[in-house]
This record gives structure tokens, sequence and C-alpha cells, in this order.
């Protein structure tokens, strides 16, 4: 199993409003609308990418099962305007919804 006790990268250092992990990513929201992802096993960036011009305040990670590639994973952020937003695991934007008019505070993964 790793083990990671700090993350290589000067990036998370400051600014950081949401983060979650599965058992291969660490996901993390911030401040100036990014969101970026880094392997848990090494702290390899996986991307990092500007998708919305308000602070994330949730973010979520999920294995997406349906369909057929075995290396499909989904991201999951909510801003403070009250939008959702689906990327891949290259940072490309796959969906978009407003869901409320105030922040979203949390993104549940039930599975």
């Amino acid at each position: 199993m790793s083990a990671l006790s700090r993350i290589p990268n000067q990036e998370f250092d400051r600014n950081v409003t949401a983060a979650d992990l599965d058992e291969r990513f660490l996901l993390i929201g911030k401040l100036d609308g990014s969101l970026s992802a880094v392997y848990i096993k090494n702290g390899l960036q996986v991307f990092s990418v500007k998708i919305s011009e308000t602070e994330i305040t949730a973010v979520c990670c999920e294995k997406h099962e349906e369909q057929e590639h075995e290396d499909n994973q989904v991201f999951y952020a909510g801003d403070i305007s009250g939008n959702v937003f689906v990327t891949n695991k290259k940072g490309r934007i796959l969906n978009k919804v407003h869901l409320l008019e105030g922040g979203i505070s949390a993104i549940v993964n039930w599975s």
C-alpha cells in the first residue's frame, strides 16, 4: 500500500477550498476556480484546469462503471455560484449544470 506523507507539488500549499480522494486520485478544488488531480501513489499531477470563474466549494471522485474501458475516471466539482461540473481524467469538462442559486456545499458518492 502506498503512503504519501506530503504531496510533492507546491501548487497545493494554499488556496485549497475542497478536497476528496479515492483509491487512486487526490482531487483538489481551489479558490481561483481551478480543479486539480494528482495520483496518490507518487504525487504526479494528472491535470490542473480552470473550470469556473468562482471558488470551487465541493469535489468528488468517482469511478465510472458503465463504460467498457477500465480507466474511465470522472470527477465532480461544485462552485459557489451553484454550478456542478463533470470532468474526465484529462480535465476536460464533460457536462455542466446550474443547480442552485447558492453554493454547492457537498457532492457525495453513494456507491
